[in-house]
């Protein structure tokens, strides 16, 4: 008792009223997220305890926060977010009943979970994982802005993978009793085709690199295609851009341990080629990078959005 007043204590007033409130699950994805980049316990607080306390895992939060309108979202800036009609807009502002957030760390969707979400990510990163019965568990895609999240999870209704928040994130959560009234809007239907066709290629192709490539070629992909959806979105620069992603998330991704990766950034380092370095990722020769790929130029297919 005396260790968890000494953290209140230490607390900022909204993580207090959190805890005496007792939404201890909550409390614990918003200290891990929010409150420990602010302060350290103590080492007379650390005092042993009769009792083994096990970390909670990070709960999914759903926090809503004021809902942007369709017709004004920032989103709809992007080259690659087509236009749509005003009937469109308005069947979305309708399919739209939620503006939530999310913190680093917590689940926007769990695997196994019999309660389907249909949402888009509006702002931060999140990755999808799945795991296998045997316990694996392999990182398959990494989210950004504008991506869809969910929609497996409502057509089967069965939750197959993980979505979990890498930074802060906002997204818009879409009304799933709805889904079959967009199906009937051929525009709409097309786009969700295309949205997923699109998908299946990116994985397959994925796939591909990381079961027939050296480890080279796998990270000199993977980069220049985050760096594609990352450019079509603002959010890097032709010399390189921010990856919020931990060794072990980047590793996963890449189907490769985490000494390997280093040996992999090492030998780009050396030649010139790239580095990555507090989280940043600098591209110093991008001819270099594209030829190691094996790619003669960026793609010019970009998939559409909701």
């Amino acid at each position: 008792m005396v260790v968890f007043v000494s953290v209140i204590a230490l607390c900022k007033p909204s993580l207090q009223r959190i805890i005496l409130m007792g939404d201890l699950t909550r409390s614990w994805s918003f200290l891990h997220a929010r409150e420990v980049r602010h302060f350290r316990v103590p080492a007379m607080a650390m005092v042993s305890s009769p009792r083994t306390v096990t970390p909670l895992r990070p709960a999914i939060s759903s926090v809503t926060t004021a809902m942007p309108r369709c017709r004004e979202c920032r989103l709809r800036q992007f080259g690659f977010f087509d236009s749509m009609t005003d009937a469109e807009l308005e069947f979305m502002q309708r399919f739209k009943n939620a503006h939530g957030r999310s913190w680093s760390g917590e689940y926007l969707l769990e695997q196994g979970s019999q309660k389907p979400r249909l949402l888009t990510l509006y702002s931060g990163w999140a990755i999808k994982t799945i795991t296998l019965p045997s316990g694996e568990s392999h990182l398959i895609k990494v989210l950004l802005p504008g991506d869809l999240i969910g929609l497996e999870s409502v057509l089967s209704g069965a939750v197959r993978h993980a979505v979990q928040a890498v930074t802060d994130v906002t997204y818009c959560s879409l009304d799933c009793r709805q889904i079959d009234d967009m199906l009937n809007i051929p525009s709409l239907a097309r786009r969700l085709t295309v949205m997923l066709l699109a998908e299946q290629q990116r994985i397959a192709e994925r796939l591909a690199v990381v079961g027939a490539c050296n480890a080279r070629r796998n990270f000199a992909h993977f980069t220049l295609d985050l760096h594609q959806r990352l450019r079509e979105r603002q959010m890097a620069r032709d010399e390189g851009f921010r990856v919020p992603l931990t060794s072990v998330q980047l590793a996963d991704a890449l189907g490769l341990t985490t000494v390997h990766l280093n040996r992999v950034l090492r030998s780009f380092r050396q030649d010139g080629i790239l580095t990555l370095e507090n989280h940043v990722l600098t591209i110093q020769d991008m001819s270099a990078l594209r030829e190691v790929a094996a790619l003669s130029g960026p793609s010019s297919e970009s998939c559409p959005l909701l």
